[in-house]
């Protein structure tokens, strides 16, 4: 059973096989994907980011050339650009937040603090799709969703059928 609405302008109704956007628990797939990879061979956690995309640039050249794997997860004090992609509806592509931290100005000195970011997983799936030749969504849905039979679960592009999505609302503002 569902309960709620689907969509608050048709009132659509959430049902039991409504699909949700998961949000951050996509981080946890993000790092059992690279986990997998690491157990195969394909990369090491410690690998410098560099080194799986070379265009990857940061603030600095010695955060550039010591940002390894790990360092993409750990949420190190960044926590901006998510304007890049959220609210959706923008149009920055992988290439363009591969190559814009070299802008962001740290709001700390390299591992140092913690800060929640988005962005750096999305460097982390570029980082999966070039270690494994298959797009990160593929990966994912090939290598996690599908062995688990998780049968009513996709990662983006992938959902076909959006017929029974939910979509985003809330009543932050005061009003849904």
């Amino acid at each position: 059973k569902g309960y709620g609405l689907a969509d608050i302008i048709t009132k659509k109704p959430v049902n039991e096989n409504t699909n949700f956007q998961i949000a951050s628990n996509s981080k946890a797939f993000t790092t059992t994907a690279l986990a997998i990879l690491e157990e195969e061979g394909k990369l090491k956690w410690t690998d410098k980011v560099k080194d799986h995309i070379p265009e990857f640039k940061m603030y600095n050249d010695y955060v550039t050339g010591n940002f390894n794997i790990q360092d993409l997860l750990t949420h190190l004090g960044l926590g901006i650009g998510d304007l890049m992609f959220f609210p959706d509806g923008s149009n920055f592509t992988i290439k363009d937040v591969v190559t814009s931290f070299q802008h962001f100005k740290p709001v700390s000195a390299f591992r140092t603090k913690f800060d929640y970011d988005n962005l750096l997983y999305i460097v982390a799936g570029e980082v999966i799709a070039r270690a494994s030749g298959k797009s990160y969504e593929l990966f994912v849905q090939k290598r996690i969703i599908e062995p688990l039979q998780m049968n009513n679960s996709f990662v983006g592009s992938l959902l076909k059928d959006k017929s029974n999505l939910a979509t985003p609302h809330s009543s932050e503002s005061g009003t849904i």
